[in-house]
């Protein structure tokens, strides 16, 4: 199975919501483990973006809203890299891109073009 693919079949993805995990990304992003945040953004993304066409359905916002999240927790950590590992920062990099990118394909405002192109 592909990273990008949710497992339904999964008990922790099933058994706990989009707004718990995003809760649970806030928590480890307050305890400084930005891997550990990071992990659940994408699990969040993941679980919204499977549920924008079968119930329970999601809005589109939130989950542009957490495409703008995962970047944003990706941008913490290229920081907290601070050049130490160039091959990393460009990866978060390129990842950070693509979620603002795939947030303003979205919501196709002003703020998230601004934000994909300040990357």
């Amino acid at each position: 199975m592909s990273d990008s693919t949710v497992d339904m079949n999964n008990t922790f993805r099933s058994s706990t919501g989009d707004n718990e995990l995003e809760g649970e990304a806030l928590v480890s992003i307050e305890k400084d483990d930005l891997i550990g945040a990071f992990q659940k953004s994408e699990l969040v993304v993941e679980l919204r973006s499977h549920h924008a066409d079968i119930p329970p359905y999601v809005c589109s916002i939130d989950i542009a809203n957490s495409h703008t999240s995962s970047a944003r927790v990706l941008q913490k950590i290229m920081v907290k890299l601070g050049g130490a590992n160039e091959i990393l920062h460009n990866k978060y990099r390129a990842k950070a891109a693509n979620s603002y990118y795939e947030a303003w394909k979205i919501n196709r405002t002003e703020e998230a073009w601004n934000l994909f192109v300040d990357v």
